[in-house]
């Protein structure tokens, strides 16, 4: 029988999560992880297995302390513009709140840039939150068969707007609360324009263009 634990999993695992925050996959070092966690590497492993295992569990207890939160309003059915609109100027407020915290960016899409080819492709909890942006984004849209922005139609659109946003943020957060700002008051229901049939990699291509001159400052 095994000795028992002496260390709270959940306070490791958070600790540990916030080294990845802070320096990606690659800059988490098992002596980065073992200071802040106060864990032996033999410990962490027994705990949590090897690197690449504690890195999904720190993705998942992101997920539940700051994603899932965040998406509440957006996942009940009757979700519309109006909690869309509520999304991005939540965001838009906590990241003038806190602009050093606002600079880590978003673990998630910090992840999918770091690690999209360099794993052979982003853990499937990244991929499972991306989809479920976009179809929460949708169906929000869809209450009212209408479109935030003339020429793009879909949550493919706002998700590529939200990203470009959450890049910003790592060098501008006031800008990126802007962008925020901009986001949700292009989703005034009174002036929106009827859906229209558009391809949607082209519609989220125009977006992540336009929020990629708006990071540069063009």
């Amino acid at each position: 029988m095994g000795r028992p634990r002496t260390f709270d999993t959940d306070e490791a695992l958070d600790a540990a999560l916030g080294v990845f925050w802070r320096h990606g996959f690659e800059g988490a070092s098992l002596a980065r992880l073992e200071k802040a966690t106060g864990l032996s590497r033999s410990s962490l492993y027994q705990a949590f297995g090897d690197k690449e295992a504690l890195f999904d569990k720190a993705l998942g207890r992101y997920r539940t302390m700051w994603m899932n939160p965040q998406l509440a309003a957006l996942e009940q059915p009757d979700a519309g513009p109006s909690e869309l609109r509520a999304y991005f100027r939540t965001l838009a407020a906590g990241l003038r709140a806190d602009p050093a915290l606002a600079r880590r960016g978003c673990l998630f899409v910090n992840s999918m840039a770091e690690l999209g080819a360099a794993r052979g492709g982003s853990p499937r909890i990244l991929t499972e939150h991306l989809r479920r942006l976009t179809g929460l984004f949708d169906r929000a849209l869809g209450q009212n068969g209408r479109s935030p922005l003339p020429g793009h139609q879909t949550g493919d659109t706002l998700v590529a707007a939200l990203f470009g946003v959450l890049v910003t943020v790592r060098v501008d957060p006031a800008l990126a609360a802007r962008q925020c700002d901009s986001l949700a008051d292009g989703l005034t229901t009174d002036e929106l324009p009827p859906r229209t049939a558009e391809h949607p990699t082209t519609g989220a291509m125009s977006a992540a263009t336009s929020a990629s001159r708006s990071s540069c400052g063009e």
